[in-house]
């Protein structure tokens, strides 16, 4: 059965966070591991006029805003989360980047801004957990102006890392609570439901671990070639340079199947 958002269980993580003084680390991996969602996000930005405002929802460290505002300047980022831990935490993200991040703590489900007031919000890693998550779904759309995009990144159901998840949220060891995952197809009718139009699509991530059935397989030619001596003569270093293209490609065209997270991109329809 689901459990109420374990909110004292996130302020407790954000205070162990909030003591190490270098967010740096951070802030690479989200560059390393969110280069989909990134590139999804900055073609939307790129579709906005200058003075655009943005929102970020449950935005934890804000760090992703913080990478986007750096690479779009023009656009005003704004974030939210519950935690007032998460607050303190993207405050000071903010500052190591230099970057500006309008924050507040708020309810995904009533959240204190007018209609109509973004051209843009995102999100990773929120919509799983909220047994109904119809209500948040509309509060988006009703804050996103006509023609304004959403794109929401959430954990894909087909994956070792959704097993090893359930395992440990019915041992009651999970840190972040309960949650569920997503096929692209039950995101996208979530979104549509609540009047936002699916389009672009993408999976992107692994969990490197021998319990992922896909990171076992896209990394078992790179063991090989790590270990193997003549790996820079031909015809190895041929199929490696083979190997890493064609997953490549079936990660572009088919990740949202069996990469660790799904991301959607949605759009409001333009008035008229």
């Amino acid at each position: 059965m689901a459990q109420p958002l374990p909110v004292e269980k996130y302020e407790s993580i954000y205070r162990e966070w909030e003591a190490r003084t270098d967010l740096g680390p951070h802030v690479r991996r989200h560059l390393e591991e969110r280069v989909r969602y990134h590139a999804m996000l900055d073609r939307a930005l790129a579709s906005l006029p200058p003075g655009a405002r943005c929102l970020e929802l449950g935005c934890g460290t804000a760090i992703d805003s913080c990478i986007l505002a750096r690479r779009h300047p023009g656009i005003l980022f704004c974030g939210v989360d519950i935690a007032r831990g998460s607050i303190a935490l993207a405050r000071r993200a903010s500052g190591q980047t230099g970057q500006r991040v309008l924050l507040a703590r708020g309810d995904v489900f009533r959240l204190p801004f007018r209609t109509g007031a973004f051209s843009l919000i995102f999100h990773q890693g929120l919509v799983e957990h909220f047994p109904e998550p119809a209500g948040m779904m509309r509060e988006q759309e009703r804050l996103l102006a006509p023609g304004g995009w959403a794109v929401i990144s959430v954990p894909q159901a087909f994956t070792g890392y959704t097993v090893m998840k359930r395992a440990r949220i019915l041992r009651g060891t999970w840190p972040w609570g309960w949650e569920r995952s997503y096929t692209a197809g039950a995101l996208a009718a979530l979104g549509r439901k609540s009047g936002l139009l699916p389009g672009e699509r993408a999976g992107e991530g692994y969990w490197r671990a021998w319990g992922e059935p896909a990171w076992v397989l896209r990394d078992l030619w790179s063991k090989l070639h790590r270990r193997n001596p003549w790996r820079e003569r031909a015809p190895f270093a041929a199929i490696h340079r083979a190997w890493e293209g064609l997953w490549e490609g079936l990660e572009a065209r088919l990740g949202h199947r069996f990469c660790k997270s799904v991301i959607v991109c949605f759009r409001k329809p333009p008035q008229g």
